[in-house]
């Protein structure tokens, strides 16, 4: 959580031209795993918005989509991503943990885009969208 945090105030403290290609690949790849891993990171706006998540379109296409998937609670496009992202040691290990956030998201996703008079949502509802 610290990590995902102190992170993106780094990047607003530097110039990304003065990092090389590598580095950009790691850092983005580092603030990937934390947001996707932290116990409290339910935001993936900022640093999908970051031009530093670039430098990954090409060498991790993967794990932008997972970001993305998690941003909207996408349960399906997780297990889509699944043989790619459990390649990844971190990832593999919190599975659970994982598909429980990105149902969260989901959850609050369908939430979210109902208007604010209707956001009662029954329970079979909530257990068959995600």
């Amino acid at each position: 959580n610290s990590f995902y945090r102190d992170s993106l105030r780094y990047l607003g403290c530097i110039n990304l031209d003065d990092l090389t290609a590598k580095q950009k690949q790691e850092h983005a790849f580092h603030i990937g795993l934390s947001a996707l891993l932290g116990d409290k990171v339910y935001n993936f706006g900022e640093l999908l918005a970051h031009p530093l998540l670039e430098s990954l379109k090409v060498a991790c296409p993967w794990i932008v989509e997972l970001l993305l998937a998690f941003n909207r609670g996408d349960m399906n496009k997780l297990e889509q991503l699944q043989p790619q992202w459990c390649q990844q040691p971190d990832l593999a290990r919190n599975e659970v943990a994982l598909k429980q956030k990105c149902a969260l998201l989901g959850l609050m996703e369908l939430t979210f885009n109902k208007a604010s008079s209707s956001r009662s949502i029954p329970f079979q509802r909530g257990c068959c969208c995600s």
